[in-house]
């Protein structure tokens, strides 16, 4: 019964993420059919800084409130209504800079949606984490999707209105509305006009470290769309924003997904003085098996899969989307570590490592961009893998009893497989192109990348099914 739970939970964690997905890709399309570059830039813009604030805020309260072993009413009220009090503060500030800073008066209507958009999105994260700490996850995907189909039905017919840059807001509004709402009706919770210090603090403590690491690596995304646009233009900014898109849409959904089922997994084990080094070890290992050979395969036949779909529109973006799938299916590595650290309330760690590795990779694009172009944000986002995973390394082998040669056992395996079906892949790419067509190419490519691939994971680790349920009858 234990793996069936589990399983039944990863069923509905992963429909909301690749079910939002699926979603998002279909108003990608669309947007980027209607709206023009201009239009597509500004909405962007605006809602990627509200985002990024209500990105940092959702981070402290999520990672913090999963670590707490009970959630009772003053920490309800506590979280609730400290929260709103904040994006009081900040929305109209941010409303009243960027309106000043756009000068546009045609903007004003998406800016105030925007501005609302923060405590709205916000106002849900007790309920939020409620949910996850039950394990009540088919709640929250049917809220998010249900939410997700409305803000996208919206907001395409308002790009097919002519609104411009008001779908992409409208689309974020609309479904965080929508989700919010639902949550308040289907799950309500006694939110009592308090302010605990304690609690405050202990939100603070736990939640910041771990803000600190997500936030370095937002602020990296939204500073190099900034950075891009003030030393390449608008255009570079679309063909970096298209790729970037194809390979972090998918990314972002496979880790929230594991992120939001590990935290509590992990917390729980923490709380109920069972092992959780072992159980890291284990985790990793397997969801590397599974995650590494989809983005390093993408990177080989994504830009041909691309160019069937898109055409010669975005031929430019095709290379930079290959690099950047291969730099994301290496930065796996340490996917469990952020919910570990949560686990044992060390969250503090490994984050100068995050940041710094952040503004590095902002620094190299500057030094470089005028010799690779777009490409230099590949070489940044290269160097900050690097200096992240040995900084996480340090971190691991700090706080728990894995050793760092339990560690690499646990990064060959997987490690070894994927780099065997990209050599595979590029020696039978040589041999196709020019010779079939790009339809067959496409085909001919993921068989030969399923192929090789299970063929040395059935070497290496002839024991994987059983490995795998096994793991998932854990309790």
């Amino acid at each position: 019964m234990a793996a069936k739970g589990r399983l039944f939970k990863l069923f509905w964690v992963f429909t909301e993420k690749f079910g939002v997905v699926f979603l998002s890709v279909i108003s990608f399309l669309v947007f980027a059919k209607l709206l023009t570059p201009t239009e597509l830039g500004i909405g962007i813009f605006i809602l990627s800084i509200f985002e990024l604030l209500s990105f940092f805020y959702s981070s402290v309260l999520d990672s913090a409130l999963i670590s707490f072993k009970k959630i009772n009413d003053r920490l309800c009220g506590t979280v609730f209504w400290s929260s709103m009090l904040i994006c009081a503060l900040t929305a109209p500030i941010l409303f009243f800079s960027l309106h000043h800073y756009l000068n546009d008066p045609t903007l004003t209507l998406t800016l105030f949606i925007a501005a609302v958009y923060l405590p709205v999105q916000i106002s849900t994260r007790i309920h939020i984490a409620t949910l996850r700490k039950s394990g009540n996850f088919k709640s929250l995907a049917k809220r998010t999707l249900i939410g997700k189909v409305i803000g996208m039905s919206g907001a395409i017919f308002l790009a097919f209105q002519g609104f411009g840059s008001l779908a992409i807001v409208a689309q974020a509004f609309i479904m965080s509305a929508v989700s919010s709402l639902m949550l308040f009706v289907a799950h309500p919770l006694r939110l009592p006009l308090v302010f605990d210090k304690t609690l405050a603090y202990d939100l603070l403590r736990v939640g910041l470290p771990v803000s600190g690491k997500a936030f370095s690596f937002k602020f990296f995304g939204n500073g190099i769309i900034i950075a891009i646009e003030a030393t390449l233009g608008a255009a570079a900014v679309g063909i970096y924003n298209f790729a970037n898109r194809l390979v972090y849409l998918p990314r972002d959904a496979i880790l929230g997904a594991i992120v939001n089922y590990a935290q509590p997994v992990f917390a729980n084990r923490k709380n109920n003085n069972q092992d959780i080094d072992t159980f890291f070890v284990d985790a990793t290992r397997l969801a590397l098996f599974f995650i590494m050979p989809l983005f390093a395969g993408f990177g080989i036949v994504g830009p041909e899969l691309v160019s069937l779909i898109f055409g010669e529109k975005w031929e430019k973006a095709y290379p930079l989307l290959g690099y950047i799938s291969l730099v994301v299916a290496a930065s796996f590595y340490f996917i469990f570590l952020p919910s570990y650290l949560v686990a044992v309330k060390k969250t503090i760690k490994g984050m100068i490592g995050e940041i710094v590795g952040s503004g590095i990779a902002l620094v190299a694009y500057m030094l470089l961009y005028k010799y690779f172009g777009l490409f230099s944000f590949v070489i940044g986002l290269m160097l900050r893998l690097f200096i992240v995973c040995i900084v996480n390394f340090k971190v691991t082998t700090n706080v728990s009893q894995v050793s760092f040669s339990t560690l690499m056992v646990s990064f060959l395996k997987p490690s070894l497989c994927t780099a065997f079906m990209v050599i595979v892949l590029l020696v039978a790419k040589q041999y196709l192109v020019g010779v079939v067509s790009l339809p067959e190419l496409i085909v001919y490519q993921i068989i030969i990348a399923v192929m090789s691939y299970l063929t040395l994971l059935s070497i290496v680790e002839r024991r994987f099914v059983s490995n795998f349920k096994g793991f998932l009858s854990r309790k």
